[in-house]
């Protein structure tokens, strides 16, 4: 994958945090995305909304080039008894200010889900967990925040509890994407309570804001 608009950037840039989103030319969402380099200083750059399901922590470009190596962090398992209740603080409250002051950028307005685990806090951005929960490609980033976005994509049932269920996908919808994990994940949000639930609450939340909400 190419990034356009980081091409002219030399050397190495590595995702630190996703400082939010914005409008850019034309009234189009832009996601502000903070960047280190290889000589520790931060930027700041904005990338299309459309690229927010791939902007992981430790996500690597190389004068435009995504590597497919990422760096930083360390790789481990925790289990959550329950996402649906955190106790929601804001990054300042959350975190030393080492972690989001990058170069003066104060870490955005996100919310912070702090989640108790035998003995370790686990802080997720709020904007994270939207990413990887509901954002599994461009498509459905562009949906998320569109009043029928689901509905431009396929044809479903009514949310509910249903043996079996017909989606007929519709031609916004790559055929590419339509692999049965991701058929499984979009029934869930479709049409199960608790995911469409959890879907329409990212676009009545986020409406006029800085970042993404749940």
């Amino acid at each position: 994958m190419k990034v356009r608009s980081l091409a002219n950037d030399p050397g190495d840039l590595t995702l630190r945090w996703l400082n939010g989103i914005a409008k850019g030319p034309g009234n189009r969402r832009q996601v502000a995305v903070l960047f280190s380099k290889d000589s520790g200083e931060t930027v700041s750059r904005r990338l299309p909304f459309g690229m927010l399901p791939f902007l992981m922590p430790g996500f690597v470009v190389s004068r435009g080039e995504v590597l497919t190596t990422r760096r930083g962090g360390k790789q481990g398992r925790a289990v959550i008894p329950d996402l649906s209740a955190p106790e929601i603080v804001t990054v300042h409250d959350a975190l030393p200010r080492r972690h989001y002051d990058l170069g003066g950028h104060l870490g955005g307005s996100h919310r912070i889900l702090r989640y108790q685990s035998k003995g370790w806090a686990i802080l997720i951005p709020e904007m994270e967990l939207i990413r990887f929960l509901f954002l599994h490609g461009k498509v459905m980033a562009h949906a998320i925040l569109q009043p029928m976005g689901l509905m431009d994509l396929a044809i479903t049932p009514t949310p509910g509890f249903y043996k079996k269920i017909l989606i007929e996908f519709q031609a916004g919808m790559p055929h590419a994407l339509t692999r049965p994990e991701f058929v499984k994940e979009f029934a869930w949000l479709t049409v199960h309570p608790d995911g469409r639930r959890a879907w329409d609450s990212v676009l009545r939340f986020s409406q006029g804001q800085q970042s993404l909400m749940l």
